[in-house]
C-alpha cells in the first residue's frame, strides 16, 4: 500500500526542514553546517561491530638439531637425530593445529597456519619469515607454538617477526613471559600464553579492542566542530585528532541541513518508506502497550532510518546527537520526534550510541558491548535521597516502593534497549510511550521505549565511563534495586542502584562527568584488563 506521507507526518510538512534552518540562519542562532568543515575517518567503521572477528594465525616453529650430540641442555635419551626430530615435529604440528582450531572461541577467525623449521642457534632475520607476508596485513594476533623451543628461540623469532609486522604475538608455554617482557622492552606488544586469564580470554579482549579501534562516530551538530576548542558538548571529548592518533577512532560531523535533506530524500523514496512502515508496524505490534498516537510513533522510526542512512553514507558505526542542540533547532518540534527510539534501536543492534553528544559514554558503550556481547544503558547518575519527588517530574511511578531506602543513586535516560540481556537473546518486553505530553486534547509526541528493569533477573551491573580526555576509565560494580518512571512522560526512566561506598564513588565521579553507562553483569576485571591493553588508566572503585 502506498504511504500517505502527509498523514504520516501529522502536519510536519516536507518543507519544514528548509524553513526552520533558513530561519535560524537568518537569526544567527545556529550557523548551518558549521561543523562539516571537520570530518575524519577511522580505520574502518560502517559495518556492525558485532561482526568483528579477531584474525589469529598459528605459527609452529620447529627447532631441528643439525646433528647428534650430548650436553647440559640435551641428554642421550632426547637425541632422535635430525630426521627423527623432523618427523616427530610434523606429527605434533598436525595435532597442534587440530586442537588449536577446536579450542578457538567464536570471536576468533583462524587464518592458515604455518609450519617453519630452523636449526639451533639460528639468529632469525625478517627475510627468513617472508613466507608470512602472504596474509600479514590480515593478522591481528600471532600465536607461537613449537617443537624443541627454548626462551631464546622464542625471543629471536618474536624479534624478527616484530620488525616485519608490529603485530601482537603470544608466546608458547612459560617461555612466553620472556617473550612478552622482551617485546615490551622494545615498545612492542607481546603476551604470555595465559595472560589476562588464558589465551581465549586474551582473544576476547583483543577482539573488543579491535572493534573499539574501528569506531567511526557520526555526530550531528552545527555548533560542535572545534577540534581542540570547546567540545561537542561541554564536558565531553573535544580533541578528535587525539582520538584518532591514539586509538584509530574517527569522527564525522554532519550539520542539521544535511540531516534534514537526508530525511526529505527518504520521504520521497517509496522503498525506504516501506522499510519505515514495516519496522514501525513490527514494533507497534510487539509492544505490550502503546500509549501514544501510532502514526506519530512512526516519525521516530523515520528519524532512525535517516540516521542509519547517514551512518552508511559516511561509513560510521556509532552515533550521537546533542539533544539540547537538537531541541533548540526546533526540528524535533517540527518533525514531532525525540531521538530516544533511534538511540535504543541502534544500540540494540550493536551500534554504539550516546545521548547529548557524550563521547566519553559513547566510547564506553562501544567497549562494554564488545566485551559483554550485550547492549548497554546510558543515563544521568545522581545521588538519591528518599523524599517527595520534584513537581516537574511528578508523578513518578515506583515499580517497587519498598526499595526507596535501599537506593544510593538514580540512574537513567529514556533509552533502554531491548538486548540488555544479550544480543543473541529475545527482545525484552517493552511499552511505547510519548515523551512530550499532549496539550489541549492533542496526542503527545516523541517516543521512547519503557522497559521494566525490575523484571530483569540479573541484578549486578558494571557502571562506568571515560573521562573527557579518554586517559582514564572509571568502573564500579553496582546492583539494580528498583526503578521509577515506567509510566511517566518526559525523560523519566531511571534505575535505582546501590553501590559500595556511595560517597566515595560520588567523589570519584567529579573528574569524569554526570553521564554513565551500565551493562548487566560484573565485567570490572575484564574492563580493567582492557584498560591496561589500551594504555588507559583504570580507576576501579570497590570491586
Amino acid at each position: 500500500m502506498k504511504t500517505n506521507r502527509r498523514d504520516f507526518l501529522k502536519g510536519a510538512g516536507l518543507g519544514l526542514t528548509s524553513v526552520v534552518l533558513a530561519d535560524y540562519g537568518a537569526s544567527g542562532a545556529i550557523r548551518p553546517d558549521a561543523a562539516c568543515e571537520h570530518a575524519s575517518v577511522g580505520r574502518a567503521g560502517g559495518g556492525n561491530p558485532r561482526d568483528v572477528k579477531l584474525n589469529v594465525k598459528l605459527i609452529y616453529y620447529a627447532m631441528i638439531h643439525s646433528s647428534l650430540w650430548e650436553g647440559p641442555c640435551r641428554y642421550s635419551e632426547m637425541t632422535l637425530g635430525p630426521d627423527g626430530e623432523r618427523a616427530e615435529a610434523r606429527q605434533k604440528y598436525a595435532e597442534t593445529v587440530k586442537k588449536f582450531r577446536a579450542s578457538l572461541p567464536p570471536e576468533a577467525h583462524m587464518l592458515e597456519p604455518v609450519y617453519m623449521e630452523f636449526h639451533e642457534n639460528t639468529r632469525l632475520m625478517p627475510r627468513d619469515l617472508r613466507v608470512l607476508k602472504a596474509d600479514m596485513d590480515q593478522v591481528d594476533l600471532y600465536v607461537l607454538r613449537g617443537y624443541n623451543l627454548s626462551s631464546h628461540h622464542e625471543v629471536y623469532f618474536a624479534s624478527a617477526l616484530n620488525e616485519l609486522c608490529k603485530t601482537p604475538i603470544v608466546g608458547a608455554g612459560h617461555h612466553g613471559r620472556t617473550l612478552a617482557a622482551y617485546l615490551d622492552s622494545m615498545g612492542a606488544e607481546g603476551y604470555a600464553e595465559y595472560a589476562y586469564g588464558g589465551l581465549n580470554k586474551l582473544i576476547a579482549l583483543l577482539r573488543a579492542r579491535k572493534a573499539f579501534r574501528q569506531t567511526n562516530m557520526l555526530l550531528i551538530t552545527d555548533i560542535g566542530g572545534a577540534v581542540k576548542g570547546p567540545g561537542y558538548l561541554r564536558g565531553s571529548i573535544r580533541d578528535y585528532d587525539d582520538l584518532k592518533s591514539r586509538f584509530g577512532i574517527g569522527a564525522t560531523l554532519v550539520g542539521y541541513s544535511e540531516l534534514g535533506s537526508e530525511r526529505d530524500r527518504i520521504l520521497k523514496d517509496p522503498a525506504a518508506m516501506a522499510e519505515v512502515e514495516r519496522l514501525s508496524g513490527r514494533l507497534l505490534q510487539q509492544a505490550k502497550a502503546v500509549h501514544m498516537d501510532r502514526e506519530l510513533f512512526k516519525n521516530n522510526v523515520l528519524f532512525y532510518r535517516t540516521i542509519r542512512s547517514l551512518m552508511a553514507k559516511y561509513n560510521c558505526n556509532a552515533y550521537s546527537i546533542n539533544c539540547i542542540e537538537f531541541c533548540s533547532s526546533k526540528l524535533a518540534m517540527a518533525w514531532k520526534i525525540t531521538p530516544c527510539v533511534a538511540f535504543s534501536l541502534l544500540n540494540g543492534e550493536g551500534f554504539a550510541t550516546a545521548c547529548e553528544g557524550e563521547i566519553g559514554c559513547l566510547l564506553a558503550v562501544k567497549l562494554f558491548s564488545a566485551l559483554a556481547n550485550k547492549s548497554t544503558y546510558m543515563g544521568n547518575l545522581n545521588p538519591f535521597q528518599p523524599g517527595p519527588e520534584p513537581p516537574f517530574f511528578a508523578p513518578y511511578f515506583w515499580v517497587n516502593d519498598a526499595v526507596r531506602g535501599k537506593a544510593d543513586f538514580t540512574f537513567g535516560h529514556n533509552v533502554p534497549t531491548l538486548k540488555m540481556e544479550g544480543f543473541d537473546t529475545p527482545d525484552l518486553p517493552f511499552e511505547i510511550r510519548n515523551f512530550v505530553p499532549g496539550k489541549s486534547g492533542k496526542s503527545g509526541w516523541g517516543a521512547s521505549f519503557k522497559v521494566d528493569f525490575t523484571k530483569i533477573k540479573e541484578k549486578t551491573i558494571t557502571l562506568g565511563r571515560f573521562n573527557p580526555a579518554t586517559t582514564k576509565l572509571l568502573l564500579t560494580k553496582a546492583e539494580v534495586v528498583g526503578m521509577r518512571g515506567f509510566s511517566s512522560e518526559r525523560c523519566s526512566t531511571e534505575t535505582l542502584i546501590r553501590v559500595e561506598d556511595p560517597q566515595g564513588f560520588h567523589l570519584r565521579t567529579a573528574t569524569f562527568g554526570h553521564h554513565y553507562v551500565m551493562v548487566y553483569g560484573d565485567y570490572t576485571q575484564d574492563l580493567k584488563r582492557m584498560a591496561d591493553i589500551l594504555k588507559v588508566e583504570c580507576v576501579l572503585h570497590a570491586a
